[in-house]
């Protein structure tokens, strides 16, 4: 998700930074990008190690790691939802 937040900033459709990219529709009511700007997910730390992956990972990507499987990709998606649209991809 770090690389596609990334990669994000950097495509001319998208905001021009991490935090506009993460939060982008949370305030129009349009729905959000990422659901963990949206659903509470990040109103603070419940899970210190999972807090201190996901620092480590972020400052990874910051510093230029990128994963080849990710690519240059803007979008993904988890199996776990099942949007109406999905039979349509």
């Amino acid at each position: 998700m770090a690389q596609v937040v990334l990669n994000r900033v950097r495509h001319p459709s998208f905001p021009k930074s991490v935090c506009a990219v993460v939060y982008q529709g949370a305030q129009s009511g349009r729905g959000c990008q990422f659901s963990f700007a949206c659903n509470g997910a990040m109103r603070g730390r419940r899970e210190g190690g999972a807090w201190e992956r996901a620092e480590r990972i972020a400052a990874r990507a910051l510093g230029g790691y990128v994963m080849g499987q990710v690519g240059n990709a803007t979008h993904f998606h988890v199996t776990s939802v099942n949007p109406r649209w999905g039979n349509l991809m």
